[in-house]
Protein backbone atom coordinates (compact mmCIF):
# COMPACT_ATOMS: atom_id res chain seq x y z
CA UNK A 1 0.00 0.00 0.00
CA UNK A 2 1.39 3.41 -0.97
CA UNK A 3 2.52 5.64 1.83
CA UNK A 4 -0.01 8.34 2.62
CA UNK A 5 1.40 11.84 2.32
CA UNK A 6 0.19 14.55 4.64
CA UNK A 7 -0.82 17.59 2.65
CA UNK A 8 0.42 20.95 3.98
CA UNK A 9 -2.11 22.91 5.98
CA UNK A 10 -0.66 26.32 5.06
CA UNK A 11 -1.68 26.32 1.40
CA UNK A 12 -2.53 29.81 0.18
CA UNK A 13 -4.03 28.89 -3.19
CA UNK A 14 -4.76 25.69 -5.08
CA UNK A 15 -3.49 26.59 -8.57
CA UNK A 16 -2.15 23.76 -10.72
CA UNK A 17 0.57 22.62 -8.30
CA UNK A 18 0.76 18.89 -7.52
CA UNK A 19 3.25 17.20 -5.23
CA UNK A 20 3.95 14.40 -7.70
CA UNK A 21 4.90 16.82 -10.48
CA UNK A 22 6.90 18.98 -8.11
CA UNK A 23 8.85 16.01 -6.71
CA UNK A 24 9.57 14.55 -10.14
CA UNK A 25 10.79 17.91 -11.39
CA UNK A 26 13.09 18.30 -8.39
CA UNK A 27 14.59 14.87 -9.06
CA UNK A 28 15.08 15.82 -12.72
CA UNK A 29 16.98 18.96 -11.72
CA UNK A 30 14.36 21.35 -13.10
CA UNK A 31 14.29 23.72 -10.11
CA UNK A 32 16.65 26.49 -9.05
CA UNK A 33 16.43 27.09 -5.31
CA UNK A 34 16.22 30.73 -4.15
CA UNK A 35 16.59 31.17 -0.39
CA UNK A 36 15.77 34.31 1.56
CA UNK A 37 16.95 35.03 5.09
CA UNK A 38 13.54 34.18 6.59
CA UNK A 39 13.90 30.47 5.79
CA UNK A 40 17.53 29.94 6.80
CA UNK A 41 17.80 29.32 10.53
CA UNK A 42 16.35 26.78 12.93
CA UNK A 43 13.54 28.57 14.77
CA UNK A 44 14.02 26.34 17.80
CA UNK A 45 17.53 27.74 18.24
CA UNK A 46 16.85 31.28 17.04
CA UNK A 47 13.60 32.11 18.77
CA UNK A 48 14.18 35.87 19.06
CA UNK A 49 15.08 36.23 15.39
CA UNK A 50 12.31 33.76 14.43
CA UNK A 51 14.76 31.85 12.23
CA UNK A 52 15.61 34.90 10.10
CA UNK A 53 19.39 35.16 9.56
CA UNK A 54 19.25 38.85 8.60
CA UNK A 55 17.19 39.64 11.69
CA UNK A 56 19.71 37.73 13.82
CA UNK A 57 22.55 39.81 12.41
CA UNK A 58 20.56 43.02 12.94
CA UNK A 59 20.03 42.08 16.61
CA UNK A 60 23.79 41.50 17.03
CA UNK A 61 24.57 44.87 15.43
CA UNK A 62 22.12 46.64 17.74
CA UNK A 63 23.55 44.82 20.75
CA UNK A 64 27.02 45.98 19.76
CA UNK A 65 25.84 49.59 19.53
CA UNK A 66 24.16 49.35 22.93
CA UNK A 67 27.38 48.00 24.44
CA UNK A 68 29.03 51.20 23.23
CA UNK A 69 26.35 53.27 24.89
CA UNK A 70 24.53 54.12 21.65
CA UNK A 71 20.77 53.82 22.24
CA UNK A 72 18.60 54.23 19.13
CA UNK A 73 15.10 53.60 20.40
CA UNK A 74 12.60 51.98 18.03
CA UNK A 75 14.89 51.20 15.08
CA UNK A 76 13.59 47.94 13.57
CA UNK A 77 15.70 47.18 10.51
CA UNK A 78 18.86 48.10 8.62
CA UNK A 79 17.06 50.67 6.45
CA UNK A 80 15.92 52.60 9.52
CA UNK A 81 19.36 52.18 11.09
CA UNK A 82 21.02 53.68 7.99
CA UNK A 83 19.13 56.95 8.57
CA UNK A 84 20.96 57.50 11.85
CA UNK A 85 24.23 55.59 11.32
CA UNK A 86 26.44 56.39 8.33
CA UNK A 87 28.62 53.29 8.41
CA UNK A 88 25.99 50.53 8.52
CA UNK A 89 27.94 48.27 6.13
CA UNK A 90 31.07 48.58 8.23
CA UNK A 91 29.07 47.71 11.36
CA UNK A 92 27.68 44.63 9.63
CA UNK A 93 31.09 43.55 8.36
CA UNK A 94 32.64 44.14 11.79
CA UNK A 95 29.87 42.21 13.57
CA UNK A 96 30.07 39.28 11.16
CA UNK A 97 33.83 39.02 11.61
CA UNK A 98 33.21 38.25 15.28
CA UNK A 99 30.47 35.67 14.68
CA UNK A 100 30.72 31.92 14.17
CA UNK A 101 28.41 30.53 11.53
CA UNK A 102 27.69 26.91 12.45
CA UNK A 103 25.86 24.53 10.12
CA UNK A 104 23.89 23.21 13.11
CA UNK A 105 22.12 26.58 13.27
CA UNK A 106 20.64 26.12 9.80
CA UNK A 107 17.01 24.97 9.49
CA UNK A 108 17.14 21.11 9.54
CA UNK A 109 14.60 20.68 6.73
CA UNK A 110 16.61 23.06 4.53
CA UNK A 111 19.79 21.07 5.19
CA UNK A 112 17.98 17.86 4.26
CA UNK A 113 16.56 19.45 1.12
CA UNK A 114 20.05 20.54 0.06
CA UNK A 115 21.45 17.09 0.91
CA UNK A 116 19.26 15.49 -1.78
CA UNK A 117 21.64 17.14 -4.28
CA UNK A 118 18.71 17.91 -6.54
CA UNK A 119 19.40 21.66 -6.29
CA UNK A 120 22.79 22.28 -7.85
CA UNK A 121 22.12 25.98 -8.43
CA UNK A 122 21.11 27.91 -5.32
CA UNK A 123 20.62 31.66 -5.15
CA UNK A 124 20.66 33.46 -1.82
CA UNK A 125 19.20 36.91 -1.35
CA UNK A 126 20.94 37.35 1.99
CA UNK A 127 24.54 38.47 2.45
CA UNK A 128 25.40 36.17 5.37
CA UNK A 129 27.21 32.83 4.84
CA UNK A 130 24.71 30.41 6.43
CA UNK A 131 23.54 28.91 3.12
CA UNK A 132 27.16 28.66 2.01
CA UNK A 133 28.02 26.73 5.17
CA UNK A 134 25.08 24.37 4.60
CA UNK A 135 25.95 23.79 0.94
CA UNK A 136 29.61 23.22 1.80
CA UNK A 137 28.46 20.44 4.12
CA UNK A 138 26.83 18.73 1.12
CA UNK A 139 29.26 19.42 -1.72
CA UNK A 140 32.61 20.08 -0.03
CA UNK A 141 35.28 21.56 -2.30
CA UNK A 142 33.15 20.91 -5.38
CA UNK A 143 30.93 23.87 -4.42
CA UNK A 144 31.47 27.02 -6.47
CA UNK A 145 30.62 30.29 -4.71
CA UNK A 146 29.80 33.30 -6.88
CA UNK A 147 29.08 36.88 -5.88
CA UNK A 148 27.22 39.59 -7.72
CA UNK A 149 30.31 41.76 -7.23
CA UNK A 150 33.88 40.82 -8.05
CA UNK A 151 36.76 41.54 -5.67
CA UNK A 152 37.09 45.11 -7.05
CA UNK A 153 33.48 45.90 -6.21
CA UNK A 154 32.40 45.86 -9.87
CA UNK A 155 28.81 44.79 -10.43
CA UNK A 156 28.30 41.46 -12.21
CA UNK A 157 31.88 40.44 -11.59
CA UNK A 158 30.99 36.79 -12.01
CA UNK A 159 28.89 34.97 -14.57
CA UNK A 160 28.40 31.31 -15.44
CA UNK A 161 30.93 29.92 -17.93
CA UNK A 162 29.40 29.87 -21.39
CA UNK A 163 29.69 26.06 -21.48
CA UNK A 164 27.24 25.85 -18.58
CA UNK A 165 24.81 28.41 -19.92
CA UNK A 166 22.26 25.91 -21.20
CA UNK A 167 22.57 23.54 -18.23
CA UNK A 168 19.87 21.07 -17.29
CA UNK A 169 21.28 17.85 -18.71
CA UNK A 170 21.48 15.34 -15.85
CA UNK A 171 22.20 18.08 -13.29
CA UNK A 172 25.30 18.91 -15.29
CA UNK A 173 25.99 22.36 -13.89
CA UNK A 174 28.66 22.49 -11.22
CA UNK A 175 27.16 22.90 -7.70
CA UNK A 176 26.90 26.66 -7.34
CA UNK A 177 25.82 29.19 -4.73
CA UNK A 178 25.18 32.68 -6.10
CA UNK A 179 24.87 35.75 -3.86
CA UNK A 180 22.19 37.67 -5.76
CA UNK A 181 22.53 40.86 -3.70
CA UNK A 182 26.21 40.64 -2.74
CA UNK A 183 28.25 38.82 -0.12
CA UNK A 184 29.46 40.37 3.12
CA UNK A 185 32.83 38.77 3.71
CA UNK A 186 36.47 39.74 4.13
CA UNK A 187 37.13 39.61 0.36
CA UNK A 188 34.44 42.23 -0.26
CA UNK A 189 36.72 45.08 0.76
CA UNK A 190 34.41 47.77 -0.59
CA UNK A 191 31.50 46.20 1.30
CA UNK A 192 29.23 46.08 -1.73
CA UNK A 193 26.08 44.24 -0.76
CA UNK A 194 22.41 45.11 -0.36
CA UNK A 195 21.45 46.40 3.07
CA UNK A 196 18.76 49.05 2.64
CA UNK A 197 15.70 49.48 0.41
CA UNK A 198 17.63 52.05 -1.65
CA UNK A 199 20.37 49.46 -2.19
CA UNK A 200 17.70 47.04 -3.39
CA UNK A 201 16.34 49.49 -5.97
CA UNK A 202 19.83 50.29 -7.29
CA UNK A 203 20.82 46.63 -7.62
CA UNK A 204 17.55 45.56 -9.25
CA UNK A 205 18.07 48.34 -11.81
CA UNK A 206 21.56 46.97 -12.52
CA UNK A 207 20.25 43.39 -12.79
CA UNK A 208 17.85 44.61 -15.45
CA UNK A 209 20.55 46.54 -17.30
CA UNK A 210 23.57 45.79 -19.45
CA UNK A 211 25.77 44.77 -16.49
CA UNK A 212 23.65 41.75 -15.56
CA UNK A 213 25.25 38.25 -15.66
CA UNK A 214 23.72 37.20 -18.96
CA UNK A 215 24.74 33.53 -18.89
CA UNK A 216 23.25 33.04 -15.44
CA UNK A 217 19.99 34.69 -16.46
CA UNK A 218 19.87 32.58 -19.60
CA UNK A 219 20.25 29.47 -17.43
CA UNK A 220 17.49 30.61 -15.06
CA UNK A 221 15.04 31.16 -17.90
CA UNK A 222 15.17 27.44 -18.68
CA UNK A 223 14.44 26.45 -15.07
CA UNK A 224 11.59 26.60 -12.61
CA UNK A 225 12.04 28.76 -9.52
CA UNK A 226 11.48 27.54 -5.96
CA UNK A 227 11.71 30.64 -3.73
CA UNK A 228 11.93 29.87 -0.01
CA UNK A 229 11.51 33.03 2.01
CA UNK A 230 12.44 36.12 -0.05
CA UNK A 231 9.64 38.01 1.70
CA UNK A 232 10.35 41.39 0.17
CA UNK A 233 7.97 44.30 -0.19
CA UNK A 234 5.36 43.76 -2.89
CA UNK A 235 7.14 45.97 -5.45
CA UNK A 236 10.57 44.44 -4.85
CA UNK A 237 9.32 40.87 -5.06
CA UNK A 238 7.71 41.55 -8.42
CA UNK A 239 10.89 43.13 -9.76
CA UNK A 240 12.99 40.35 -8.31
CA UNK A 241 10.86 37.64 -9.92
CA UNK A 242 10.99 39.52 -13.21
CA UNK A 243 14.78 39.85 -13.15
CA UNK A 244 15.12 36.08 -12.61
CA UNK A 245 13.09 35.32 -15.74
CA UNK A 246 13.45 38.56 -17.74
CA UNK A 247 10.25 37.66 -19.54
CA UNK A 248 7.14 36.73 -17.55
CA UNK A 249 5.94 34.73 -20.54
CA UNK A 250 8.70 32.28 -19.59
CA UNK A 251 7.11 31.47 -16.23
CA UNK A 252 6.48 27.73 -16.07
CA UNK A 253 3.73 25.78 -14.37
CA UNK A 254 5.08 24.64 -11.03
CA UNK A 255 7.02 27.76 -10.04
CA UNK A 256 6.75 28.19 -6.26
CA UNK A 257 6.99 31.15 -3.88
CA UNK A 258 6.87 30.57 -0.15
CA UNK A 259 6.51 32.54 3.12
CA UNK A 260 3.54 34.78 2.52
CA UNK A 261 0.68 35.71 4.81
CA UNK A 262 -2.75 35.28 3.25
CA UNK A 263 -4.04 38.60 4.66
CA UNK A 264 -0.89 40.70 4.86
CA UNK A 265 0.29 39.80 1.35
CA UNK A 266 -3.10 39.32 -0.33
CA UNK A 267 -2.35 41.70 -3.20
CA UNK A 268 0.98 40.06 -3.97
CA UNK A 269 -0.49 36.57 -3.67
CA UNK A 270 -3.19 37.45 -6.19
CA UNK A 271 -0.51 38.71 -8.55
CA UNK A 272 1.50 35.50 -8.19
CA UNK A 273 -1.62 33.42 -8.76
CA UNK A 274 -2.38 35.30 -11.98
CA UNK A 275 1.15 34.52 -13.16
CA UNK A 276 0.74 30.80 -12.35
CA UNK A 277 3.19 30.99 -9.44
CA UNK A 278 2.18 28.72 -6.57
CA UNK A 279 2.17 30.35 -3.11
CA UNK A 280 2.51 28.82 0.36
CA UNK A 281 2.51 30.51 3.72
CA UNK A 282 5.29 28.74 5.61
CA UNK A 283 8.64 27.69 4.15
CA UNK A 284 9.47 25.20 6.88
CA UNK A 285 6.18 23.32 6.60
CA UNK A 286 6.63 23.29 2.84
CA UNK A 287 10.17 21.88 3.05
CA UNK A 288 9.06 19.05 5.37
CA UNK A 289 6.24 18.12 2.98
CA UNK A 290 8.56 18.44 -0.02
CA UNK A 291 11.06 16.04 1.52
CA UNK A 292 8.33 13.52 2.32
CA UNK A 293 6.96 13.61 -1.22
CA UNK A 294 10.38 13.51 -2.89
CA UNK A 295 11.19 10.42 -0.84
CA UNK A 296 7.94 8.81 -2.01
CA UNK A 297 8.69 9.50 -5.69
CA UNK A 298 12.24 8.21 -5.20
CA UNK A 299 10.78 4.97 -3.90
CA UNK A 300 8.43 4.67 -6.85
CA UNK A 301 11.29 5.20 -9.29
CA UNK A 302 13.39 2.68 -7.43
CA UNK A 303 10.67 0.06 -7.85
CA UNK A 304 10.52 0.68 -11.59
CA UNK A 305 13.66 -1.33 -12.40
CA UNK A 306 14.20 -3.64 -15.31
CA UNK A 307 16.80 -6.20 -16.35
CA UNK A 308 18.07 -6.75 -19.86
CA UNK A 309 18.68 -3.14 -20.85
CA UNK A 310 20.91 -0.55 -19.13
CA UNK A 311 22.46 -1.10 -15.71
CA UNK A 312 23.42 2.18 -13.96
CA UNK A 313 26.36 1.77 -11.57
CA UNK A 314 27.02 4.61 -9.13
CA UNK A 315 28.51 5.44 -5.76
CA UNK A 316 26.06 6.38 -3.01
CA UNK A 317 27.03 10.05 -3.12
CA UNK A 318 25.94 10.23 -6.77
CA UNK A 319 22.45 8.85 -6.26
CA UNK A 320 20.82 12.14 -7.32
CA UNK A 321 22.67 12.07 -10.63
CA UNK A 322 21.89 8.38 -11.15
CA UNK A 323 18.16 8.92 -10.52
CA UNK A 324 18.17 11.87 -12.90
CA UNK A 325 19.69 9.76 -15.69
CA UNK A 326 17.37 6.85 -14.89
CA UNK A 327 14.32 9.10 -15.01
CA UNK A 328 15.23 10.72 -18.32
CA UNK A 329 16.12 7.46 -20.02
CA UNK A 330 12.99 5.75 -18.71
CA UNK A 331 10.85 8.57 -20.09
CA UNK A 332 12.48 7.99 -23.46
CA UNK A 333 11.39 4.35 -23.35
CA UNK A 334 14.71 2.71 -22.41
CA UNK A 335 14.81 -0.38 -20.21
CA UNK A 336 16.91 0.74 -17.23
CA UNK A 337 18.01 -0.92 -13.97
CA UNK A 338 18.71 1.30 -10.97
CA UNK A 339 19.11 0.21 -7.38
CA UNK A 340 19.21 2.18 -4.14
CA UNK A 341 20.16 -0.59 -1.72
CA UNK A 342 23.92 -0.18 -1.82
CA UNK A 343 23.91 0.71 1.85
CA UNK A 344 22.67 -2.80 2.72
CA UNK A 345 24.82 -5.30 0.80
CA UNK A 346 24.61 -8.97 1.60
CA UNK A 347 24.46 -12.39 -0.04
CA UNK A 348 20.94 -11.93 -1.42
CA UNK A 349 21.72 -8.40 -2.58
CA UNK A 350 24.99 -9.52 -4.23
CA UNK A 351 23.10 -12.20 -6.16
CA UNK A 352 20.57 -9.63 -7.34
CA UNK A 353 23.29 -7.27 -8.59
CA UNK A 354 25.23 -10.12 -10.19
CA UNK A 355 22.16 -11.33 -12.07
CA UNK A 356 21.25 -7.83 -13.21
CA UNK A 357 24.74 -7.18 -14.62
CA UNK A 358 24.81 -10.63 -16.24
CA UNK A 359 21.55 -9.89 -18.04
CA UNK A 360 22.09 -6.26 -19.07
CA UNK A 361 23.33 -5.22 -22.51
CA UNK A 362 24.79 -1.87 -21.42
CA UNK A 363 26.74 -1.23 -18.23
CA UNK A 364 26.70 2.51 -17.42
CA UNK A 365 29.14 3.57 -14.66
CA UNK A 366 28.72 7.14 -13.36
CA UNK A 367 32.17 8.77 -13.18
CA UNK A 368 32.08 11.75 -10.85
CA UNK A 369 34.28 13.88 -8.63
CA UNK A 370 33.56 11.44 -5.80
CA UNK A 371 34.69 8.53 -7.99
CA UNK A 372 37.81 10.49 -8.94
CA UNK A 373 38.63 10.89 -5.23
CA UNK A 374 37.99 7.18 -4.59
CA UNK A 375 40.39 6.25 -7.40
CA UNK A 376 43.06 8.64 -6.17
CA UNK A 377 42.86 7.23 -2.64
CA UNK A 378 42.29 3.66 -3.87
CA UNK A 379 39.25 3.30 -1.62
CA UNK A 380 37.44 -0.02 -1.70
CA UNK A 381 33.82 0.76 -2.49
CA UNK A 382 30.98 -1.59 -3.43
CA UNK A 383 30.56 -0.13 -6.89
CA UNK A 384 34.28 -0.71 -7.59
CA UNK A 385 34.88 -4.02 -5.88
CA UNK A 386 31.66 -5.71 -6.99
CA UNK A 387 29.89 -3.94 -9.85
CA UNK A 388 32.95 -2.82 -11.83
CA UNK A 389 34.59 -6.22 -11.31
CA UNK A 390 31.51 -8.08 -12.57
CA UNK A 391 31.39 -5.79 -15.60
CA UNK A 392 35.10 -6.33 -16.27
CA UNK A 393 34.71 -10.13 -16.06
CA UNK A 394 31.82 -10.08 -18.48
CA UNK A 395 33.69 -7.69 -20.79
CA UNK A 396 36.66 -10.10 -20.95
CA UNK A 397 34.35 -13.06 -21.54
CA UNK A 398 32.64 -11.16 -24.34
CA UNK A 399 36.04 -10.24 -25.78
CA UNK A 400 37.31 -13.84 -25.69
CA UNK A 401 34.20 -15.08 -27.45
CA UNK A 402 34.62 -12.31 -30.03
CA UNK A 403 30.96 -11.46 -29.53
CA UNK A 404 29.21 -8.12 -29.14
CA UNK A 405 26.55 -8.75 -26.55
CA UNK A 406 27.84 -6.45 -23.79
CA UNK A 407 28.76 -2.77 -23.97
CA UNK A 408 30.12 -0.14 -21.59
CA UNK A 409 28.90 3.46 -21.72
CA UNK A 410 30.58 5.54 -18.98
CA UNK A 411 28.90 8.85 -18.08
CA UNK A 412 31.32 11.51 -16.81
CA UNK A 413 29.90 14.29 -14.62
CA UNK A 414 31.28 17.07 -12.47
CA UNK A 415 35.05 17.47 -12.42
CA UNK A 416 35.83 13.96 -13.68
CA UNK A 417 38.28 13.98 -16.62
CA UNK A 418 38.25 10.86 -18.83
CA UNK A 419 41.55 12.05 -20.34
CA UNK A 420 43.20 12.50 -16.98
CA UNK A 421 45.81 10.19 -15.51
CA UNK A 422 43.46 9.00 -12.78
CA UNK A 423 41.14 7.49 -15.39
CA UNK A 424 43.83 4.89 -16.09
CA UNK A 425 42.98 3.35 -12.71
CA UNK A 426 39.55 2.25 -13.93
CA UNK A 427 39.13 -1.32 -15.25
CA UNK A 428 39.96 -1.94 -18.89
CA UNK A 429 36.28 -2.19 -19.80
CA UNK A 430 35.69 1.41 -18.64
CA UNK A 431 39.03 2.89 -19.65
CA UNK A 432 38.71 1.68 -23.26
CA UNK A 433 35.08 2.68 -23.71
CA UNK A 434 33.90 5.97 -25.17
CA UNK A 435 32.35 8.10 -22.43
CA UNK A 436 29.41 10.44 -22.62
CA UNK A 437 30.55 13.79 -21.17
CA UNK A 438 27.75 15.61 -19.40
CA UNK A 439 27.80 19.32 -20.14
CA UNK A 440 29.82 18.95 -23.34
CA UNK A 441 27.48 16.71 -25.32
CA UNK A 442 23.77 16.90 -26.00
CA UNK A 443 21.39 14.27 -24.64
CA UNK A 444 20.74 12.86 -28.11
CA UNK A 445 24.41 11.79 -28.29
CA UNK A 446 23.82 9.45 -25.37
CA UNK A 447 20.64 8.13 -26.96
CA UNK A 448 22.52 7.47 -30.22
CA UNK A 449 25.15 5.46 -28.35
CA UNK A 450 22.51 3.40 -26.58
CA UNK A 451 20.50 2.85 -29.74
CA UNK A 452 23.58 1.38 -31.46
CA UNK A 453 24.09 -1.07 -28.59
CA UNK A 454 20.46 -1.97 -27.90
CA UNK A 455 19.47 -3.00 -31.41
Amino acid sequence: MAKKITKPTNMVDSGTFTWDNFSSRCINGEYVLVVGSEAVLDKNQNTEANGDSKRLLFDYVMEGLQNRGIMLGSVNDFTQLSYTINNVRHLIWETMSEMEFEVEEVEPSLRKLLSTKYFRMVLTTSFDPYIEVAMREVWGDELRVMDLYDDTGRFAGFDLPIAEQSGGEFNDIRPTLYYVFGRANADNKDKNYVVTENDSMQVVAKWLGSEAPKNLLSYLREKRILALGCKFDDWLFRFFWYLLKQDLALLKEGEVAISFDEKEDAKLINYLKRENIKSFGDARIFMCNALENIELVQGQLNNNRHKGGVFISYCNEDYAVAVNIFSRLTKEGYNVWLDKEQLHPGHEYDDKISNAIAECKVFMPILSTRVKNDLEEDLHRYYRDVEWKLAQDRYLEDKNLDSRSFFIVPVAVGLYDVRGEIHQKTPECIMRSTAYIVGKEEFWHLKEMLNDFLK
